[in-house]
């Protein structure tokens, strides 16, 4: 790591602003807990009480969940009651969705999980109640109280049986086996009782075996022969369904010349929705030449049309494609970044490119096309591809730390970390901020950041 350190000032220099207070919740920013830690939290509780209310992740199966992390904020903050009436309200909202609930019953579970009986007691509630309860909800219970849980949820459902179908049973299926056991699992469900009851153990117990043997058949689903003819393809393409299963897989085992003539009826396609399956029956398929045809499907009236040409431009190296890059940004910056012209400087960008990628940040348009600001600086930063150098030098360190502070999603800011700690251009006072992130693997890329800059002093005489 180099001994060079670019300079950031600590976030508790000053109170943060109730703006930046509530920012910094939103997005599990460290310096919302080093703030009350050195604050505290009066005249903010209503902050606290709304981010309980709301999960703001953006890629929820990426982002750990902001549970503990708040439970330990309001402790710190001595408003552990703020969070339990918050959490409760929100978790017995009738009209709330069902993501903000589960991330309510998240926090009511951790708070069960430190002995807050009111906390559980409440949880019980929620998924006691019909209006209420769902699958996440389930996972709560089960994940808090193990096999008793697992009893009450299998209880639960017999009882609602068939009003219970909505629900994810293959996702409770997963739990029940993880938590407790297959054995365990399958001794839980109903062996007497009314019709419906026994209909429900009838398909819980096929989803429990069923979860036992998916790994298996997907083995045996990759080891077995795939059609992978242009018939196929056509039928695929063909096909009613949105997104018809197997087709992003086509092209993997699509012969060349098939592939070749795949690309041929791709261009030729004027059904928006049949273009969409050719793209995706392509996915895989990375021996992509540069055309005036790929290049006008960038434009394209559809969003996720454009999304995919413009991926697979990013896939070519070549001057032309930098240039195609650049004149998107200044044409129309926000319609590029979301399109994903950033990526295009991945394999293609220079140095000095840093400058036009900062002036496209996205000032409007929403936190999904800020995300994609943020996920083109890191691929054209750093270069997933080894063949690539990475982009050195004081412009795209200071882009880097851009993209970390206007993440809003926590991988993306635990990605962007990364590279900064192994540029040697970590901040020691991001380091140390990051060290309360809710972000587990981030907190722990700080610790280790920091110890071995510890480690590099020398030692005192």
């Amino acid at each position: 790591m180099s001994s060079k350190k670019a300079t950031s000032r600590s976030p508790t220099a000053r109170r943060l602003t109730r703006a930046e207070f509530a920012r910094a919740l939103r997005l599990g920013l460290g310096r919302a807990r080093l703030d009350v830690r050195k604050y505290g939290i009066a005249g903010r509780e209503d902050l606290l009480a709304a981010a309980c209310r709301k999960d703001p992740r953006v890629i929820r199966e990426l982002e750990d969940s902001p549970a503990s992390w708040l439970v330990a904020l309001a402790r710190d903050g001595g408003t552990l009651d703020v969070v339990r009436e918050a959490a409760i309200a929100a978790a017995t909202q009738r009209t709330l969705a069902d993501q903000h609930r589960s991330h309510a019953a998240g926090i009511l579970a951790q708070l069960a999980m430190d002995g807050d009986t009111s906390a559980r007691q409440a949880l019980l509630r929620v998924w006691d109640s019909a209006d209420h309860a769902n699958s996440r909800v389930a996972q709560q219970l089960i994940w808090l109280l193990g096999a008793q849980g697992w009893r009450r949820v299998v209880d639960q459902l017999a009882r609602r049986w068939p009003l219970s179908r909505d629900f994810d049973l293959g996702w409770i299926a997963y739990v029940g086996r993880k938590h407790v056991g297959t054995r365990r699992a399958l001794a839980a469900l109903p062996t007497r009782g009314t019709p419906n009851a026994l209909a429900f153990a009838a398909v819980m117990r096929t989803a429990i075996v069923e979860e036992g043997r998916r790994r298996t058949r997907s083995e045996e689903r990759a080891a077995a022969p795939r059609d992978s003819s242009l018939d196929r393809l056509e039928g695929l393409v063909r096909s009613r369904r949105r997104y018809p299963t197997g087709i992003r897989n086509w092209a993997e085992h699509a012969t060349p010349d098939d592939r070749e003539v795949a690309w041929r009826r791709l261009f030729s396609e004027r059904d928006t929705s049949r273009l969409r399956k050719r793209l995706w029956a392509m996915s895989y398929d990375r021996n992509v030449a540069l055309s005036p045809a790929l290049m006008r499907l960038t434009r394209h009236r559809d969003p996720l049309v454009r999304i995919n040409a413009f991926r697979y431009l990013a896939e070519i190296t070549d001057p032309q494609v930098r240039d195609f890059a650049l004149r998107a940004l200044r044409r129309n910056p926000a319609q590029a970044v979301r399109d994903g012209a950033i990526r295009l400087l991945e394999r293609n960008g220079r140095d000095e490119d840093a400058d036009a990628i900062a002036v496209a940040f996205p000032r409007h348009g929403g936190p999904d096309v800020l995300h994609d600001w943020v996920r083109g600086v890191f691929w054209a930063a750093a270069p997933l591809d080894d063949r690539v150098p990475r982009r050195t030098g004081a412009a795209w360190t200071a882009l880097l730390l851009r993209a970390y502070e206007a993440a809003p999603c926590r991988e993306c800011r635990n990605s962007i970390l990364g590279v900064l700690v192994e540029r040697g251009e970590a901040p020691v006072a991001l380091l140390r901020e990051a060290l309360w992130d809710a972000q587990h693997q981030t907190r722990s890329d700080a610790r280790r950041a920091l110890a071995a800059l510890r480690a590099a002093r020398p030692a005192k005489r």
